[in-house]
């Protein structure tokens, strides 16, 4: 009498298809890591000790923006054919804090009396209120909470990025160095004078 043993199958790694991404756990990348907690720590230290020489040294926003834009464009690429669900995850990460922000700051700053002037706040209203909700522009502060809503400009920025990163990706794809050229040629047109960027 023989005995056969028989073994399960392993089953094969799953492939990303269009209707059904992968569910691979990912390790941590620990140099993206590090480079992401040396940014923070260069953030901060630049803020409380304000030397001037460290965005020279080690530009930490274009580091930040860099290595998000780097991981967006990976998470598309494991998720072909549906960028909303990598959106709908990133956005699900990105706007509650901006909510809880919200639900704190704004009554705070109408209760201590909503100023402005060209220095400092903008107005108030309900056009203006929609900003805490969707961050496509600054979210309005007064002159006493200006030091909370300031820093929101990198939350507005990372947004426009986020929702814009599927068609840039793909424009990437096709025409590499248009797209590259893109960025510098806007920044030469400011510098020059010749394309205002003032305002929302």
């Amino acid at each position: 009498m023989t005995i056969t043993v028989v073994r399960p199958q392993q089953p094969s790694p799953a492939l990303a298809t269009e209707d059904r991404p992968t569910t691979q756990l990912r390790k941590r990348d620990r140099y993206i890591d590090s480079l992401r907690a040396l940014a923070l720590i260069r953030i901060m230290t630049y803020h409380v000790f304000g030397w001037a020489w460290l965005p020279i040294l080690f530009p930490s926003i274009g580091i930040m923006f860099a290595l998000a834009g780097s991981l967006i464009a990976g998470s598309l690429d494991r998720s072909p054919g549906n960028p909303w669900r990598v959106l709908k995850k990133r956005c699900i990460r990105l706007l509650p804090p901006v909510w809880l922000l919200g639900m704190v700051a704004v009554p705070t700053m109408l209760v201590a009396g909503w100023t402005y002037s060209q220095t400092a706040g903008v107005p108030l209203d309900w056009k203006t209120l929609l900003f805490w909700i969707l961050p496509i522009s600054d979210p309005p502060g007064s002159a006493f909470g200006t030091d909370w809503v300031l820093p929101l400009w990198y939350i507005r920025c990372y947004l426009w990025f986020l929702l814009l990163s599927p068609a840039t990706l793909w424009l990437f794809r096709h025409w590499p160095k248009r797209m590259i050229a893109l960025p510098v040629t806007v920044v030469l047109l400011s510098a020059l004078g010749l394309l205002p960027l003032d305002g929302r």
